[in-house]
């Protein structure tokens, strides 16, 4: 084996034991900002409760 065998074998060998590559931090963990702001047009306005209660 020359040393080109090796440089290439220990790469390899450190590359599966060190990946570097964590794929659950690339997944979307819910909704953004823009499906906020989104559903937020869509809705209604909140009721004000206070107006239909009436002192008495």
């Amino acid at each position: 084996m020359n040393v080109l065998g090796i440089v290439k074998y220990w790469r390899s060998l450190t590359a599966a034991i060190f990946d570097a590559y964590h794929p659950e931090r690339h997944y979307m963990r819910g909704p953004g900002p823009k499906c906020h702001e989104k559903r937020a047009r869509s809705t209604k306005p909140p009721v004000d409760l206070r107006l239909r209660l009436r002192p008495g």
